[in-house]
């Protein structure tokens, strides 16, 4: 549960992935983010990075030998068959925990690099930051969903909320109907 911005591409010259990679690091150095670099040698080439942001889950950047964006951690797992699933080539980075600030720099860093290497990329970002660069309908996703999940923690540790009388009403519904199931 939480906002997350989904993404999938390729970058069209492949013969740019070192410069992508190490602008990406530079940036990482410059604003004291923790980040991974990745080289594999196998029957395919893979070369990226992966960001670590504050608060957010790992941004990765690792292309496959057809510059295809990919997730690493299946490169590791699958390198000895050389064939990857389908959905290692959606990658995805929860950016919740990191707030609209956090989602915003993401956003603004793959709009950036997809410009400067002329990355085929697509988004899916749950605020549709990515479509509108608007600031304070971020904020408001943001805060519509922070409410969401307080009120669903409030209510999982005992706190009376409206969530939690959802969730009182919402069991005594299933007990009903799982004893009309069992009467019949």
């Amino acid at each position: 549960m939480g906002i997350t911005i989904y993404y999938s591409g390729k970058i069209l010259e492949k013969n740019r992935i070192d410069d992508f990679v190490n602008e990406l690091c530079d940036i990482c150095q410059t604003m004291n983010w923790e980040f991974d670099t990745f080289t594999f040698e196998n029957m395919k080439f893979f070369e990226g990075v992966s960001l670590r942001l504050p608060f957010c889950e790992t941004l990765h950047f690792c292309f496959d030998s057809m510059g295809r964006l990919i997730q690493p951690m299946l490169i590791e797992k699958q390198i000895s068959t050389n064939k990857y699933p389908d959905s290692a080539y959606n990658l995805f980075c929860k950016t919740q925990y990191g707030g609209a600030e956090a989602h915003k720099i993401i956003i603004k860093l793959i709009q950036y690099l997809t410009l400067k290497y002329e990355l085929e990329i697509e988004v899916a970002d749950e605020t549709n930051y990515w479509n509108s660069n608007d600031e304070s309908d971020l904020v408001q996703k943001f805060d519509k969903m922070n409410f969401i999940i307080d009120g669903f923690k409030n209510a999982i540790n005992g706190e009376k909320n409206e969530f939690s009388e959802l969730s009182n009403r919402l069991l005594v519904e299933l007990e009903k109907f799982k004893k009309k199931l069992d009467d019949n």
